[in-house]
């Protein structure tokens, strides 16, 4: 089984390089280069988007047949071709270089899968089953996502802008998630979904208030 840590990476600081330039290889391209990664993608003949991704400048296209110099420099390996002797050789290439490295369909040869993932603002949940099926965590994510609506998506921008504030006031992490947990016992999510920032806003000043004076 594979037994995952999840972590969330700094991805304008990911050099991520895919092999392949097919509909799969897309689809992890654009990914990456909407969370703000670097991508360079290694294929022999690649596909119209991959293509078009070069062609708008969006990420380095190397036309040619894979080989290990075309990783050196990133910390991300994805190997999305069809044949499976290349992708063992990306794997092992990878991993002498200590990079992690991700195989499309194989997880034997992965140091590391990628999660179903929701985005919702600044807010970020993933899913993963250890591999046993990705069908079942793009299920559940979508289950997840019925629940994660435009309130908290207000919700967390608000707690940004009020982050130094409120780790002043409230020193202790546990005692942050208590205040916030009685911000929304007392309807701060309500007020977002009316669109009264004003309220929300002064309801959270009020708990934070609250909980530093106890």
């Amino acid at each position: 089984m594979f037994r995952g840590l999840p972590i969330i990476l700094r991805a304008n600081e990911v050099n991520a390089v895919i092999v392949g330039g097919g509909k799969v290889a897309l689809r992890k391209a654009q990914s990456l280069l909407e969370c703000g990664a670097k991508v360079r993608v290694i294929c022999k003949e690649p596909c119209d988007g991959i293509k078009q991704l070069a062609l708008d400048g969006r990420i380095e296209l190397i036309e040619d047949e894979y080989r290990r110099e075309h990783i050196e420099g990133a910390n991300v390996v994805f190997s999305c071709t069809n044949d499976t002797s290349i992708n063992r050789r990306v794997a092992e290439d990878a991993r002498s270089l200590r990079m992690l490295v991700n195989v499309a369909d194989d997880i034997n040869l992965c140091t590391f899968i990628m999660p179903a993932i929701l985005r919702r603002g600044l807010i970020t949940i993933s899913v993963d089953t250890s591999g046993a099926s990705p069908a079942l965590a793009a299920i559940l994510r979508d289950k997840i996502a019925s629940d994660i609506t435009e309130e908290y998506e207000a919700l967390a921008q608000m707690l940004l802008d009020m982050r130094d504030e409120l780790k002043t006031a409230i020193s202790e992490p546990q005692r942050r998630t208590e205040a916030l947990r009685e911000a929304i016992q007392r309807g701060i999510l309500q007020l977002l979904t009316d669109g009264d920032m004003d309220a929300a806003a002064k309801l959270l000043h009020q708990v934070i208030n609250d909980f530093a004076q106890r």
